[in-house]
């Protein structure tokens, strides 16, 4: 079990709002909260995605897209960290 901080729980719920099995996995100091911000973290922006950028518009939110890719590979790193010292701690 993990004691996950307020800051982590606040910041899943924001990168992914409404997802109840995420926030019950979290309150649980789950495990399991690890696999679900990894399987979720695969996301790619793949050279078509680059390749249809007309305008500035279309590239402002590839960018947006491409920024929450990032936090979610941040997220699942917090994570890791997380669960790498409750490991040592015990």
């Amino acid at each position: 079990m993990i004691k996950y901080p307020e800051k982590f729980i606040k910041e899943c719920k924001e990168v992914y709002p409404k997802w109840t099995a995420l926030y019950e996995a979290l309150e649980k100091g789950s495990e399991f909260v690890g696999r679900y911000l990894n399987d979720s973290s695969f996301e790619t922006i793949s050279v078509e995605d680059i390749i249809s950028i007309k305008d500035m518009d279309s590239l402002n939110k590839l960018k947006e897209r491409a920024l929450r890719i990032k936090t979610k590979k941040e997220l699942y790193d917090k994570w890791y960290k997380m669960y790498r010292q409750n490991i040592n701690e015990d």
